[in-house]
């Protein structure tokens, strides 16, 4: 299930950049992220140029095996003064390629559950990308914009069926344990099973043993560990959210 169109998510791309590089102009490139302790703005920024690069090399190319993509998609890299400049053009250069892409194209993917056409899986996670990494470079100069509840509970869609849900995973329970996903300002409800196979999730919500409840933008950023949920918001066994924040990592394929 998609809740929005292409031309939604090149608006989510186009805000959230612009917002990116303002920052950048705002602040030290050498400024702290700290919902990305690692990192610094111009990591951030490097990381998320080269993903806008990457992600048009393969839509540009219609490359249905992302085998195929050339590995020299990042070119030439900034220096200080170039970066804001780099970063921009990067992210023009996706919306371009995504605005002008041919939607018949059964384009490569990598996660669960990708959306038809095609053309909307690479829409979608390079909106969803951008959001968390915008996340990341606010936190540098200490604000947090909450997303749209509809952008927002899309990307949960992606996390709970699309990422979490590939291979055997790093979360499991001898015998299985569900944890439910009720959002107050967003239709869309989650059931999501932790047994001793890979993880499942259900668009419903049955019996759980634990239920996460809040708005749309704070469990999106809760799931991607960049907020934390609030104490009322999670009733049941916690220990599920904690597993499941630890143990999953997010790879590009």
């Amino acid at each position: 299930m998609v809740a929005m169109e292409i031309d939604d998510y090149l608006g989510v791309i186009a805000v959230e950049a612009a917002r990116m590089a303002a920052i950048a102009e705002e602040t030290s490139l050498d400024a702290h992220t700290p919902t990305c302790p690692t990192w610094n703005l111009r990591q951030l920024l490097l990381h998320t140029g080269e993903v806008h690069r990457w992600a048009t090399a393969v839509v540009a190319g219609r490359h249905t095996s992302l085998a195929n993509v050339p590995n020299d998609t990042l070119g030439p890299l900034p220096n200080d003064n170039g970066m804001v400049a780099w970063f921009r053009d990067g992210a023009a250069k996706l919306l371009e390629t995504l605005a002008s892409a041919d939607p018949s194209v059964d384009y490569d993917t990598f996660l669960n559950d990708p959306p038809i056409p095609r053309l909307l899986f690479w829409a979608r996670r390079q909106a969803m990308e951008i959001c968390i990494h915008r996340v990341d470079a606010e936190s540098a100069v200490g604000r947090c914009t909450p997303c749209p509840p509809k952008v927002a509970a899309d990307g949960i869609d992606e996390f709970l069926t699309g990422f979490i849900t590939r291979g055997k995973g790093a979360v499991h329970r001898d015998t299985p344990h569900t944890i439910g996903v009720v959002l107050v300002d967003a239709a869309q409800r989650w059931a999501v099973t932790i047994g001793d196979g890979p993880i499942t999730t259900e668009r419903s919500v049955a019996e759980t043993d634990c239920t996460i409840t809040g708005s749309a933008s704070d469990v999106f950023m809760g799931l991607w560990n960049r907020a934390t949920l609030d104490d009322d918001a999670i009733t049941g066994d916690r220990s599920l959210i904690a597993d499941l924040g630890a143990n999953v990592r997010i790879r590009w394929n």
